[in-house]
Parts: C-alpha cells; sequence; structure tokens
C-alpha cells in the first residue's frame, strides 16, 4: 500500500461523457476500464467519471458532516433532550466519516 499523502486537485471537476477536467483548467484524465487480459471493458467509464468529478464535492460535504456528527455526539447533548442512543450514533457516524476522509486523502483508516 501506498503510504505517501498526495493532495488532490481542488476542483471543482466536470464530467464530460469519460473525460473528468477541472473545470475552466487544461488538466484532464480519461476514464476507462480495461480487464485482466487487457481489454476494454464498457459500460462504465460515464459511471465513473462523474463519479469521480463529483468527488471534492463529496469530499467537502464529508468533513462538513464529520464536524456536525463530532458536536452532536457529545455526552453534554444528552441533557439537551437528545435520546443516548442518538447520541451514540452519531459518534459511530462521526468515526465512520472520519475513516473516509482519511482514505480519501491517503492516510490509514
Amino acid at each position: 500500500m501506498n503510504t505517501q499523502k498526495l493532495e488532490h486537485s481542488p476542483g471543482p471537476w466536470v464530467a464530460y461523457g469519460k473525460v473528468v477536467k477541472e473545470d475552466f483548467g487544461r488538466k484532464s484524465v480519461t476514464v476507462t476500464r480495461v480487464d485482466s487480459r487487457g481489454k476494454f471493458v464498457k459500460g462504465y467509464d460515464e459511471a465513473n467519471a462523474r463519479l469521480m468529478a463529483a468527488a471534492p464535492e463529496m469530499l467537502a460535504a464529508l468533513r462538513e458532516i464529520e464536524t456536525l456528527t463530532q458536536r452532536v455526539a457529545l455526552p453534554s447533548d444528552t441533557k439537551q433532550g437528545w435520546e443516548p442512543v442518538a447520541v451514540e450514533r452519531m459518534a459511530q457516524i462521526a468515526e465512520k466519516t472520519r475513516k473516509v476522509i482519511a482514505k480519501a486523502k491517503g492516510g490509514a483508516e
């Protein structure tokens, strides 16, 4: 596993068919899927390109979710009308979100 941490291009990115480009930029990547024999596999390219183009925005949304769930999961929130089970669930979501963000940034889960 590559342990080098690399930062992604910040975006926004836009998908044009199976090509992902930096919005208003010159950099792009063409998304293709190849099988074990080196043959191109059709049917996934455009969906994967759309997913890649949305990645910077999804990461930003996950960071917001992480911040919110960490705040809600504080023990003092049970005194403000939150059920203990809801506070525990928020803590679980905060931890899962933290792991996904670390993975996206090239760190350990």
